[in-house]
């Protein structure tokens, strides 16, 4: 199992259910579905995965932005959820 983060607001999203949320790593849930985003370096492009509750992908692919909130708010709305 999981030991999750306290809940928190980005963007005026509620996340409650929140692996790891930092500078270059995200894991978490959003509606129920995984995210998963990481970069290596600073300057290279956002890998995403989101998968939906069944396990199969609803985003599956790389971003360029310059901060984490960028790459989730593409992650939610790529993924449309």
């Amino acid at each position: 199992m999981y030991t999750f983060l306290p809940p928190f607001t980005l963007d005026g999203r509620r996340f409650s259910k929140v692996v790891t949320y930092g500078t270059d790593e995200f894991f978490g849930f959003y509606k129920g579905c995984q995210i998963d985003i990481s970069r290596r370096k600073r300057r290279d492009s956002w890998s995403i995965d989101v998968r939906g509750k069944d396990g199969g992908y609803l985003y599956d692919g790389y971003f360029d932005a310059d901060t984490m909130q960028q790459a989730l708010a593409e992650a939610i709305s790529g993924a449309q959820l």
